[in-house]
């Protein structure tokens, strides 16, 4: 190997998910700021252009160019998540693929901040993840629950923090104004239940009753065809904006400029608290209650069944204030995340000495 190393990232990076691209962002910029040349794998790449790494959109090309590969967070070992979509070709395939090159190639391969809901290894497919964990050198995994695959693999690894927590070592928002308005940020997107036009109506009470209030609605996964996905209220509230985040700089930035954010979505919850921006989480899915029960937070975790909480918030004096003024988190949680990428520097250590 050369001096410096060619370092392939691959995860789910090719269907415009700021948390997955929040993700890649930071694995790329941490192996340059290593002296190393990063090298993304995406088939998409329109939200990355500007990001001053190398692209690549075919797995065989990808495998060839690197001397190892990180695979760079998200739930890769959620079962049956993850499915092909329109536009981006299927992931499994090119994950399957990805593991066939490298082994046959002998490209080392590891993983951070990789993400289950604390299944055992053989309850995780399709096949090829759990393959994923058997094929890694190395692998830190961002819920304690799933520590137990790392011995029903046989591999070396240990638990730390989802490194989304550390998204303010790579974005600086220090120079974010914040409004002398309170600014309510929401990601919310609609499930099967009755539950969401019932939400969706308390939504458009509210605006109408807090005009004291900024809201913000957010689309963090467009489609393909651009379309507004998430809930937002009607676009005529002189009080309520709506925007698209998938670009990691302009995201980092709106969320440290809230005063709250409220979210079906894990990571754009995560990356307002790791910023101080008190989080809620409504009718997420079981990774999101994990991370939420983990760090202390899971009375902010709300279900279907209390989907009357968002009047209360708004319409109860006091209680708004109070939700912001949640106590701030363990500053070790943050401290831990950043772990994540002191054993990146380690393995690179060693892999450009091999």
């Amino acid at each position: 190997m050369s001096n410096a190393l060619k370092v392939g990232v691959f995860g789910y990076y090719s269907y415009r998910n700021l948390g997955d691209n929040v993700m890649a962002f930071q694995v790329a910029s941490h192996i340059k700021r290593e002296g190393h040349h990063p090298i993304i794998f995406t088939k998409n790449s329109i939200d990355m252009e500007n990001w001053g790494f190398d692209l690549c959109s075919d797995v065989e090309d990808f495998v060839k160019s690197v001397d190892l590969i990180f695979f760079g967070g998200g739930g890769l070992l959620i079962p049956g998540l993850r499915r092909s979509k329109p536009g981006g070709g299927g992931f499994s395939p090119d994950l399957r693929l990805v593991l066939d090159l490298a082994n046959k190639n002998d490209v080392p391969m590891y993983g951070f901040s990789l993400g289950g809901i604390g299944k055992p290894l053989q309850d995780i497919v399709p096949e090829e993840r759990q393959d994923l964990v058997k094929c890694l050198k190395y692998l830190t995994l961002r819920n304690r629950e799933d520590v137990q695959l790392l011995e029903q693999a046989g591999t070396a690894g240990e638990f730390l923090e989802d490194m989304v927590w550390a998204t303010p070592n790579f974005v600086d928002v220090q120079d974010s104004p914040k409004s002398q308005r309170r600014r309510v940020g929401m990601c919310l997107y609609r499930g099967r239940s009755s539950k969401f036009k019932t939400l969706r109506r308390i939504i458009e009470l509210v605006v109408r009753m807090r005009q004291d209030i900024d809201f913000v609605f957010y689309e963090v996964n467009p489609n393909v065809n651009g379309d507004f996905g998430s809930i937002a209220a009607a676009d005529n509230y002189p009080n309520c904006t709506r925007k698209t985040l998938i670009d990691v700089s302009e995201a980092c930035k709106e969320v440290a400029s809230l005063d709250l954010m409220m979210t079906t979505r894990l990571h754009i919850g995560v990356m307002a608290m790791s910023y101080g921006v008190p989080s809620v989480a409504f009718a997420g899915e079981a990774k999101t209650r994990l991370l939420y029960r983990n760090i202390g937070r899971g009375h902010l975790f709300w279900n279907l069944g209390e989907v009357h909480k968002f009047a209360y918030t708004f319409l109860f004096p006091g209680a708004l204030s109070r939700l912001i003024d949640t106590a701030p988190l363990d500053r070790k949680i943050m401290e831990r995340a950043q772990i994540h990428f002191q054993r990146m520097s380690e393995i690179l250590q060693r892999e450009r000495q091999h």
